[in-house]
């Protein structure tokens, strides 16, 4: 058979991701020769504005997509046929704070707490829960979202400029502004109020890996190919970050030391979605506080069964 021949066998896959975050990852399964024999990739996009993924999903452009669990149940729960298989991302709101350390909610009164996105979206929302759980007043605490909202990039170029003094940030910008800001710290850890506010498995399931339904029920032997160089490229990317960083900087446009600072404060982790359904649903009804969150509407999202 000729080469030609062969790239005909391949199946198109368009993939993106909703961040960057997911660079590294990507970078590394697109060295995987088992992954690049069964697939021909006709686009991969990786978006600056977190929103703009979910139209991809919803009018299936996307095969396969790396996204927030709360935008996933989001789409599923409107109707989209979509599963997500795995949780790949965890832990990822980061309060910091330049020139002053903050011990608790406490010390960030009087400062503007700068958030992306609007109010109804997982970082405010995660923000809101965790300082009422620790026994807060919402109402006591200043917060600017931008206009018409956040954006990750300025809020970080902001802080980085001395424009503001406290932000929320998620990664990789997040490491970034520390790198470049020597008088930055972290005082309040999310995952470690999440640890403390009952959860069992003590952290915080923020994104993972959607198949569309149509792709997954096609070429169930290609998404078992996937997820599993996924969990492969997932664990070498923490076991090997200064050559990660190596690999990936170019394409994230930042300097290798920015990017190996933020992989070695990610936490990435390839965990079935199925395996913690409870936790996944627990996080969900705190970011909604809606009935409709529940394990019985949700657990067809989450579970996935691929080919043997």
């Amino acid at each position: 058979m000729t080469n030609q021949e062969n790239q005909t066998d391949k199946v198109p896959v368009v993939i993106q991701s909703a961040t960057p975050i997911t660079y590294p990852i990507i970078m590394k399964m697109l060295q995987s020769k088992r992954l690049m024999d069964k697939i021909e990739i006709k686009e991969l996009k990786v978006w600056e504005e977190t929103e703009k993924h979910m139209a991809w999903v919803m009018n299936k452009k996307a095969n396969i997509t790396f996204s927030a669990v709360a935008a996933a149940a989001k789409l599923y729960l409107s109707g989209v046929d979509i599963k997500m298989y795995s949780i790949n991302i965890w832990d990822n709101f980061h309060l910091f704070t330049r020139g002053y350390e903050a011990k608790s909610f406490a010390d960030l009164k009087g400062h503007k707490i700068h958030v992306p996105l609007f109010k109804q979206v997982p970082p405010m929302v995660m923000t809101k829960h965790l300082i009422e759980a620790n026994g807060y007043n919402i109402n006591d605490f200043e917060f600017n979202f931008g206009n018409p909202f956040g954006r990750q990039e300025e809020i970080k170029n902001d802080f980085i400029a001395g424009e503001n003094d406290t932000v929320l940030l998620r990664e990789p910008e997040a490491s970034y502004a520390m790198f470049n800001v020597k008088n930055a710290y972290e005082s309040i850890s999310y995952s470690q109020l999440w640890k403390e506010d009952r959860n069992k498995i003590g952290n915080i399931p923020n994104a993972g890996l959607i198949f569309k339904g149509e792709f997954l029920r096609e070429h169930p032997d290609v998404a078992k190919v996937f997820v599993k160089e996924l969990e492969k490229a997932t664990k070498w990317v923490v076991e090997n970050k200064k050559v990660a960083a190596e690999m990936a900087f170019d394409i994230m446009k930042h300097k290798s030391e920015e990017v190996e600072l933020f992989l070695n404060r990610a936490h990435f982790e390839h965990v079935k979605s199925d395996e913690i359904l409870d936790e996944i649903v627990h996080y969900l009804q705190v970011l909604n506080d809606n009935e409709k969150y529940t394990e019985d509407n949700l657990k067809g999202l989450f579970q996935v069964d691929l080919v043997k």
